[in-house]
């Protein structure tokens, strides 16, 4: 390739766009984003530029002037132009909780091609995009892919993420007032295969489109729905038992209920063992788990290192954490000076405050935090 080469591929014609060069992070960008079918910035920053991952194009080698977030941004804003060329994202977005928007990037058919290729398997593409409720619902459910992706390149994951728009699972029920067989459909939130076990984690959320948890009556209900129609769904069939047609590799399947909560899930849990008794056949392993609970048990299983992701914190919550430090350690001072001052009181039992490694390492971070915030309180 000549050293003009890139100069020429800016325009074919004059007025004509040209395609956007992709480098290797790109591919893996576009990637993620075609697995998980829809990611936010943030997701996106926390997968693709964190860590060392940050400092790999040319102009982008100082992390100290350009932050991740920032570069972040501008990557995602060149992959969703079109006036370089076809975008290979779509820029779509939603209001959380506090009602602010949120950026939420999607492939364009170029983008999943990009993915494809990388991958080497194809992605199904959804044939249209989804509401706004559920698009909330998809990025949250996404947290989980991000603990399971985290430090994995897209294409040597140990797992395979399917997303909710490529999970639907037919299967035929009896109606016993009428005699006939009618069609019917499982749509797990998603699916996770692990490979190394030969075993299909199906994902159903309690939340659903929800902004918040059912009621304790209302989640058994939707508990009990889903282990009826997950153990019809292994069980009927004509020849082959409807799983077996849909996935004729033998793989075992299991089901996992994901809860808001601990407690929830500790609830559930009576009731999937007392349901078990009555449904000893049906060839399904079923938990009731908090995300992170789900999280710890599919990272043991794929002997992933203990995690330690990033989480979003908002300005005035690091500005609290630093006051409320800043406000302990001048207790600690003085509470030290004092016994240091009055023996007496120290003879009499009351315990001299030492400075503990945890406690140098959180002066240490708190330090960090001040200098990000500008030496801000």
């Amino acid at each position: 390739m000549s050293e003009q080469e890139p100069r020429e591929n800016k325009k074919t014609s004059r007025g004509e766009p040209h395609l956007l060069r992709l480098t290797s992070r790109d591919k893996e960008l576009i990637a993620h984003v075609a697995v998980a079918r829809y990611l936010t910035g943030e997701q996106v920053r926390r997968l693709v530029f964190s860590g060392s991952t940050l400092a790999t194009q040319p102009m982008e080698r100082d992390a100290g002037k350009q932050s991740s977030a920032v570069v972040c941004r501008r990557r995602l804003k060149g992959l969703c132009s079109k006036g370089s060329g076809p975008g290979y994202l779509r820029r779509l977005s939603f209001r959380n909780a506090e009602n602010r928007p949120v950026a939420v990037f999607a492939p364009t058919m170029l983008g999943y091609s990009v993915a494809r290729q990388l991958l080497g398997r194809a992605l199904p593409q959804p044939a249209e995009d989804v509401t706004a409720s559920f698009l909330a619902r998809t990025v949250r459910l996404n947290e989980l892919y991000l603990v399971l992706e985290e430090r994995h390149r897209a294409a040597q994951a140990p797992f395979i993420w399917i997303a909710a728009n490529a999970t639907e699972l037919p299967w035929q029920e009896l109606n016993f007032q009428t005699g006939r067989m009618e069609e019917r459909r499982l749509a797990p939130d998603a699916i996770v295969e692990l490979p190394a076990e030969r075993t299909r984690v199906f994902l159903e959320d309690e939340m659903g489109i929800a902004a918040l948890p059912r009621r304790d009556q209302s989640a058994q209900a939707w508990a009990l729905s889903r282990l009826n129609r997950y153990a019809s769904f292994m069980l009927q069939g004509s020849h082959l038992t409807f799983y077996a047609q849909k996935y004729p590799d033998g793989w075992k399947a299991e089901l996992v209920l994901l809860v808001h909560s601990d407690e929830r899930a500790s609830n559930l849990g009576e009731l999937i063992r007392e349901w078990r008794t009555l449904n000893r056949a049906a060839p399904l392993v079923v938990r009731a788990l908090s995300s992170w609970q789900t999280a710890a048990l599919l990272r043991g299983r794929l002997h992933l290192a203990d995690s330690d992701p990033e989480i979003p914190i908002k300005r005035s919550e690091l500005k609290l954490t630093c006051s409320f430090v800043a406000e302990v350690t001048a207790t600690f001072k003085m509470v030290r000076h004092f016994l240091r001052s009055n023996p007496a009181v120290r003879g009499q039992g009351c315990p001299y405050p030492e400075y503990t490694p945890e406690f140098e390492r959180m002066i240490t971070l708190v330090q960090r935090m001040r200098d990000r915030l500008g030496n801000s309180r």
